[in-house]
């Protein structure tokens, strides 16, 4: 009779039970250390968002959310490069690069609602960050893009940006 057999029988326990314990512990262990990974990541990063000052929330609208916005009043900038724009762009859409966004936010009125716009909705919710640590009051980001919006239905207008 081994050692470890000689204990169990006089401490009146089996020694596989608590071989069991080990392993169902071992076999959890990894799960625990990546739910605690992904916690401080999360954690971590609204530290920082909330540090920045930023958000992580746009106001995202469909597209068949526009046109009544635009009969309301609203303006559609589009963020996109100026080639993709002269391909197709939403009718009376102002043209602003992102990349020129913060020098030229100053033709933008603040008592109007801006609908930023690009190709699939990654830059124009970058530009609705920009706006809105600007201060512009009412903004929306284009939920999708320009491919949502031919996904829709809708027409584009080709040709140069107006002045």
């Amino acid at each position: 009779m081994s050692r470890s057999s000689r204990r169990a029988k006089k401490s009146g326990r089996n020694a596989r039970p608590s071989s069991r314990r080990r392993r169902t512990s071992r076999n959890t262990r990894p799960f625990f250390i990546l739910v605690l990974i992904i916690v401080s990541v999360i954690v971590v990063g609204a530290l920082i968002a909330q540090l920045a000052g930023g958000s992580f929330y746009v106001q995202e609208i469909e597209p068949q959310d526009v046109p009544a916005m635009v009969s309301n009043g609203a303006i559609i900038v589009d963020v996109r490069l100026h080639e993709d724009y002269v391909a197709g762009h939403i009718e009376n859409s102002l043209w602003i690069p992102l990349e020129e966004l913060e020098l030229r936010m100053s033709e933008l009125p603040t008592d109007r609602t801006i609908i930023t716009v690009c190709r699939t909705g990654a830059r124009s919710a970058q530009a609705f960050h920009i706006l809105q640590e600007a201060g512009f009051p009412n903004i929306a980001s284009l939920k999708g893009g320009m491919e949502a919006w031919v996904a829709a239905g809708y027409s584009l207008q080709t040709g140069e940006p107006v002045s």
